[in-house]
């Protein structure tokens, strides 16, 4: 009696070449997720004071409406409000970094989504 597997057919080589595209398309989402949000750090440290402001402060607004209306998880939630009080050499640094392995997760559910330089 044989008792070694049978041999992978055609399917099972198509459904490998399909996850790894879908594979490869996700790390190109994600590296132009972390493109976008280096762009913005470049630009708050760019622009004026007065207009940074206003950007961190509409970024704030956001994290505040994820809270008050529960849109999302409060560790995304503590995170960005975090990044958000940082000084804005550091919180451009943050917004570019692995930040402790939540930098892709806190890039794809981000407050910066629809501003200048996003």
């Amino acid at each position: 009696m044989d008792l070694s597997p049978p041999p992978p057919d055609e399917t099972d080589f198509n459904k490998h070449a399909s996850r790894q595209q879908a594979r490869r398309h996700q790390a190109g989402v994600e590296r132009e997720r972390l493109m976008r949000h280096q762009r913005l750090a470049s630009s708050l440290l760019a622009m004026s004071s007065e207009d940074c402001a206003r950007m961190i402060d509409g970024a704030r607004q956001v994290v505040r409406r994820w809270r008050q209306e529960r849109l999302c998880s409060d560790d995304y939630i503590d995170r960005w409000s975090e990044i958000l009080q940082m000084p804005i050499p550091e919180m451009a640094v943050a917004m570019g970094s692995d930040l402790d392995g939540w930098g892709t997760a806190l890039r794809q559910n981000s407050p910066w989504v629809g501003m200048a330089g996003e």
